[in-house]
């Protein structure tokens, strides 16, 4: 029987009031009359394509705009219009309407707790239509903020992420940011990571850490700055003329994000005293001596909400002028001494270095030549000398450029330390609490991430690499 239906009049059937003129009978007739619909051009490619071709996404939303203050039947009409109109067409929905029968249905119905799919389908419609509107819905931003809060604890997931990116999509406009702060979008958004269903899924993480950042950086009108440096920057320590002449290029005060500076004139000077390269080949067998070489689900949304709050509390310092030797008063009468961070070694990147606070670094990153000259920066390795053992040292490695990584999944960088392995025998291995990878700012058309992890010295006065694998 479904081969014989035809969806272009069956939908013509839902417009010409199909059911009689009594309002319950009629909207439930045209609820299951749109449910098969959405089931035939579901499972017939053929049934899509004609209906697509003849007008059928205008029959959808003229059903639509007679039936969308019922829920079942907003249901219907909001799925099949992303079905008829995907997002490369997705002008073609503004168009013919609807957006705005996406959010009168809303208002009307969307603040209902069962009814989760109805408000994701129309938060999709909306987003979708956002770009081809003359003008902003004003009543947007509240409706998602307000769905959000109430679908924050029932979810399910679907429905958190959808409303999560209609929100991403209003904080990429500087009109729409100040009202979603003050909303308390960015504490909405913190509170959903800190739910243990929701800050466990890699994909509500990304989408937090995105609506978080932006709004605090338009807020705090620090947007255009990839990384928030303290003006208490500390040099790399002493090295050869080689490495001199790279420092020169890389002060903090100074620094262009951009392709690296070419460096093959200088090889013939680096030193030859490098750390025996037979120590990576023993770094796989290695990180099985850590007991946890990876943060479960559950601790990488604590680590994110921790980092996302430390970051906001640097972006707004920064924006006050606030001076780096304010977060140093937790020094007291004994000076912490500074780590010694260097790349004099193969294969070693480092560039300018942050002191942030007693025991908290800021870390730029030297880039790889991509096509076109662009610069690529993701991969780090480091040596780190002079700390303390005991004390949790933070670092924030600020001007990464994958949108998304292991780190975000729990992944932990390697260490190796030079005395442990006299000591101990444990060569590379797996270290690092609170790892967060997250959004950092903006700098040109570049968008930044940071990854940031806290790392506890196994002996004083050692040397210590630090590396991405």
């Amino acid at each position: 029987a479904p081969k014989h239906l035809d969806v272009l009049q069956l939908l013509r059937a839902v417009t010409l009031g199909i059911g009689g003129k009594e309002p319950a009978r009629r909207w439930q007739a045209s609820s299951n009359l749109l449910q098969v619909v959405r089931t035939l051009v579901s499972g017939n490619p053929e049934a899509l394509e004609r209906a697509r071709g003849n007008d059928g996404l205008q029959l959808v939303i003229k059903a639509w705009r007679q039936g969308g203050h019922i829920g079942d039947v907003a249901q219907e009409c909001s799925t099949l219009t992303l079905q008829l109109a995907p997002k490369p067409v997705a002008r073609a929905i503004a168009a013919a309407g609807g957006a705005e029968c996406a959010l009168s249905s809303w208002q009307r119905c969307g603040q209902e707790n069962c009814r989760a799919a109805l408000v994701q389908a129309l938060a999709e419609v909306a987003v979708l239509c956002l770009p081809h509107l003359p003008d902003r819905p004003a009543v947007l931003p509240r409706l998602a903020t307000d769905s959000l809060r109430a679908l924050m604890g029932p979810g399910p997931a679907s429905a958190v992420a959808g409303l999560l990116k209609a929100l991403l999509s209003l904080a990429g406009d500087p009109k729409s940011a100040p009202e979603l702060s003050a909303l308390g979008v960015p504490e909405l958004a913190l509170r959903v990571i800190a739910d243990e269903r929701w800050g466990s899924e890699p994909g509500l993480r990304r989408l937090v850490a995105e609506v978080f950042v932006r709004l605090v950086a338009l807020a705090v009108g620090s947007a255009s700055c990839a990384s928030f440096k303290s003006s208490a920057s500390f040099q790399l320590s002493a090295s050869p003329a080689w490495l001199q002449r790279l420092q020169c290029q890389l002060q903090p005060q100074s620094v262009v994000f951009g392709p690296p500076q070419p460096v093959t004139a200088w090889l013939s000077e680096m030193p030859q005293d490098l750390p025996p390269a037979a120590l990576a080949a023993e770094a796989e067998l290695a990180t099985q001596v850590c007991p946890q070489p990876t943060q479960c689900p559950k601790a990488c949304g604590v680590a994110l909400r921790r980092r996302l709050e430390s970051w906001r509390a640097r972006a707004v310092a920064t924006a006050r002028g606030a001076r780096a030797q304010e977060s140093f008063d937790e020094l007291g009468a004994e000076p912490v001494p500074e780590l010694q961070l260097d790349a004099n070694f193969e294969s070693g990147s480092l560039g300018p270095v942050s002191r942030l606070g007693a025991h908290e670094y800021e870390v730029q990153l030297l880039g790889d030549s991509g096509p076109g000259g662009e610069s690529y920066v993701q991969w780090f390795c480091f040596r780190v000398r002079q700390m303390r053992a005991g004390p949790a040292y933070t670092f924030h490695l600020s001007n990464l450029v994958k949108p998304g990584s292991l780190f975000d999944e729990g992944c932990k960088p390697v260490l190796f330390s030079t005395r442990r392995l006299q000591e101990l025998g444990v060569a590379w291995s797996r270290e690092g609490a609170d790892v967060a990878y997250h959004p950092s700012g903006i700098a040109g058309f570049r968008r930044y991430h940071c990854v940031s992890f806290d790392i506890v010295f196994p002996f004083e006065d050692d040397e210590v690499f630090i590396a991405h694998a």
